[in-house]
């Protein structure tokens, strides 16, 4: 990897870190570039970040809503 990816990338890992400060916390996060699928770039990622990248050909809004009613 090169210098500015990995800039980028410890700056995708730093928002995403920044979303979520508890346990109790909930955000929805979405990486949208087509670029996340692939492996190179999921490779950046935190562990905790990649276990739980979900790809979905779905309403995503629709997902969304129904994740954060069912955290009521």
């Amino acid at each position: 990897k090169n210098y500015i990816d990995m800039i980028c990338m410890r700056s995708v890992n730093q928002s995403v870190g920044r979303a979520i400060r508890h346990i109790n916390d909930y955000a929805a996060i979405y990486l949208v570039d087509k670029r996340f699928g692939n492996s190179d770039v999921q490779a950046g990622l935190s562990q905790w970040v990649k276990r739980r990248i979900i790809s979905s050909e779905k309403n995503i809004m629709q997902e969304t809503e129904q994740f954060f009613a069912l955290k009521k």
